[in-house]
């Protein structure tokens, strides 16, 4: 399964289904603050954080970097912080990767795509092929 949020985005003045992220906070790493939004805008705690890819969403104008973390060996955790106007998806990942890798609309946002299309890649490389 892959825990998703929707929640109403501002910029978009809609809803929107994405992976869990958020802004690192001064003095955070990348993997301090993958786990701290986990927590909070799912009410989980991972074993294991992967960090799958760092890029440049917008390399043209702006200086923002994102990293894609694959969490495994969920648990639940008490909320804190965003849960209150985030709803959480538990879905098939299966599911999750087929319609995201056709293009059929799920995420409208990009790390969400590329977050499902690299995990897809990394689990069938170290699982036989069981993504």
């Amino acid at each position: 399964n892959i825990l998703l949020v929707r929640q109403f985005r501002y910029a978009t003045g809609k809803y929107t289904v994405e992976i869990p992220a958020g802004v690192i906070d001064p003095g955070e790493t990348p993997e301090q603050a993958a786990r701290r939004e986990l927590r909070e805008e799912t009410g989980y705690d991972c074993d294991v954080l992967i960090p799958i890819h760092t890029y440049w969403p917008a390399i043209g104008y702006s200086t923002e970097q994102m990293t894609i973390f694959l969490a495994q060996g969920l648990r639940r955790a008490p909320l804190q912080g965003d849960e209150d106007r985030i709803e959480l998806l538990r879905l098939p990942f299966a599911d999750v990767y087929e319609t995201a890798s056709s293009g059929k609309p799920l995420f409208e946002d990009a790390k969400s795509t590329l977050g499902v299309i690299l995990a897809a890649s990394l689990l069938s490389i170290d699982r036989g092929r069981q993504a």
